[in-house]
């Protein structure tokens, strides 16, 4: 199936994992999060395949999600939302909390009434793996000679460098959208890549791919 997508041209967004907080508990093992110590299947075919981004969760502060695997076999990473409200409180005694988690689609009719039934809020990297294929979509709607492989060097090339995840993903990258629509509008091929300043953490296209 991976193979049928490269070679058909499709971007593909897959979850990092949900296994980053779990440290030998019960069916699990030490770094069960760590790629880079264990394969992950699908998650790991980022490294064969050249259009799929495997992609780690960021929290609200913009770091890692204590629950995202990582590792350097990661692509990018993404808001993925968090389960522990922020409540903030006044002198006057009153307070209101922020959700963290990620408001997105459910099934018809499962989700809560406020939202119509059809929207709630969740978390984990199935919230982030989505965020990455939407900012696909609007790329390769730039420019429609883009290909599932360049969409790949310019959510790279256009990522935002943040040392706190230089551990846990690949170039520390963090996915910035805007940067990534300025670079498909421009663009003209892959050496539009090389025409831009690169961040030297961050080498974002590998041309035998092409």
């Amino acid at each position: 199936a991976f193979q049928y997508a490269y070679d058909h041209d499709v971007f593909i967004s897959v979850s990092a994992g949900n296994e980053g907080g779990i440290d030998g508990a019960t069916d699990y093992w030490p770094e069960a999060g760590n790629l880079d110590r264990y394969v992950n299947s699908p998650a790991c075919f980022s490294e064969l395949f050249s259009n799929i981004a495997t992609v780690v969760a960021l929290d609200i502060y913009g770091g890692k999600t204590e629950y995202s695997s990582y590792g350097q076999r990661t692509t990018i990473a993404a808001p993925g939302g968090d389960n522990v409200p922020i409540t903030y409180k006044f002198a006057n005694g009153k307070s209101f909390s922020i959700d963290q988690r990620i408001l997105s689609t459910v099934p018809i009719g499962t989700g809560p009434s406020h939202f119509g039934g059809n929207y709630d809020f969740s978390e984990g990297t199935s919230m982030a793996a989505p965020v990455i294929a939407g900012m696909a979509a609007l790329i390769r709607s730039e420019n429609t000679s883009i290909s599932a492989s360049e969409t790949i060097a310019i959510l790279r090339a256009s990522a935002d460098h943040n040392p706190q995840l230089d551990a846990y993903v690949n170039g520390g990258l963090s996915a910035n959208l805007h940067k990534a629509l300025l670079i498909a509008k421009d663009w003209q091929g892959p050496e539009t890549l090389t025409a831009i300043e690169q961040d030297q953490h961050a080498p974002v296209i590998n041309l035998s791919y092409l």
